[in-house]
């Protein structure tokens, strides 16, 4: 199982030094690429991060983890198939499949995008205008859930549907603004 954990102050607070610095650390971990963090205007407050990740075959699996260091919502996206239309070398062509873990706690599987409907569906895409995500096609099989659970340890179990590829992890902080339409 390959491994990352994401440590950033609206999540963790491992990157809090690397701030400081001219350049941040690179992830030298194998199959982990392209980190990409954003800062709000409160210093050391993250808004978002994204990594992609190279899923190996269906029997492998990679964990994504992060820190939650305050009740908040987070948009959670684990995007392969729609990275085609991005000129991305070898997506995740299938549905990859993602389970969320809180403190060691198994709550579910993340639903496809395409499986998204009405009102749930129309928020969603609200909420990712509005956090700065681009759109998914309609029907992808891109992942996608607001998980607004309590700070804590949080993990993304990841695998590929087939023969594997790439995929885009995105976690981004929703404020209550945000959740509230405003």
């Amino acid at each position: 199982m390959k491994s990352a954990l994401m440590a950033l102050p609206f999540l963790v607070t491992t990157f809090v030094a690397a701030q400081e610095a001219e350049n941040p650390p690179v992830d030298e971990t194998p199959g982990f690429t392209d980190e990409l963090m954003t800062e709000s205007s409160e210093q050391g407050h993250y808004l978002n991060f994204a990594m992609r990740v190279e899923l190996g075959s269906e029997e492998e699996t990679a964990a994504v983890g992060f820190v939650v260091e305050e009740d908040t919502a987070s948009l959670i996206r684990i995007v392969g198939p729609s990275l085609s239309i991005m000129s991305v070398e070898r997506p995740a062509a299938l549905h990859p499949r993602a389970t969320l873990h809180y403190q060691g706690n198994n709550l579910g599987t993340i639903k496809a995008w395409r499986e998204q409907t009405g009102l749930v569906k129309t928020s969603l895409a609200t909420i990712m205008a509005k956090v700065g995500a681009f759109p998914l096609s309609e029907n992808s099989d891109d992942l996608v859930i607001l998980w607004s659970g309590p700070k804590g340890i949080h993990t993304l179990e990841i695998a590929a549907s087939g023969e594997g590829g790439t995929v885009l992890v995105e976690v981004y902080r929703v404020s209550a603004d945000i959740l509230n339409g405003n």
